[in-house]
């Protein structure tokens, strides 16, 4: 019963984002999009009850969806490796150590080191740029 019931709100959330979309012009969309990459924005801090590390990203859906894609496939692989050693924690726990693995997967390949392809040097576009990916050279 709580798996149809789980379907039956996914479909209302579709239905409601689609009835909103309707009352939008593509050019109200875009503006929007337009403002939400202007305030796109990462932050992190400690929390002071435990001391954990936390933080928050703020970016267009597109962004977003391409990294939420990367780390859901991070989760699987972390998931499927815990499941093999008997370990069951919860989803969250899952999803911050695939975190930690994408981050770590990043700077293996932006330094070259144990991935088999030679030393990289990477810098940062330039601020006229418009993409803010690392350009990496061998």
């Amino acid at each position: 019963m709580s798996t149809h019931a789980d379907v039956v709100k996914q479909t209302v959330a579709r239905k409601s984002l689609v009835l909103g979309l309707q009352h939008y012009s593509r050019a109200d969309l875009e503006a929007k999009r337009q403002r939400v990459h202007a305030g796109r924005k990462v932050s992190h801090w400690t929390d002071e009850a435990d001391g954990g590390r936390c933080g928050f990203w703020k970016m267009t859906t597109e962004a977003s969806a391409e990294i939420e894609s990367v780390l859901d496939d991070f989760t699987t692989a972390v998931f499927r490796r815990a499941y093999r050693t008997g370990q069951h924690e919860s989803h969250d726990a899952y999803r911050a150590d695939a975190l930690l693995a994408m981050a770590r997967a990043a700077r293996s390949y932006a330094t070259g080191s144990s991935s088999g392809r030679g030393s990289r040097r990477c810098s940062r576009g330039s601020a006229s740029t418009s993409s803010p990916s690392p350009r990496c050279t061998r």
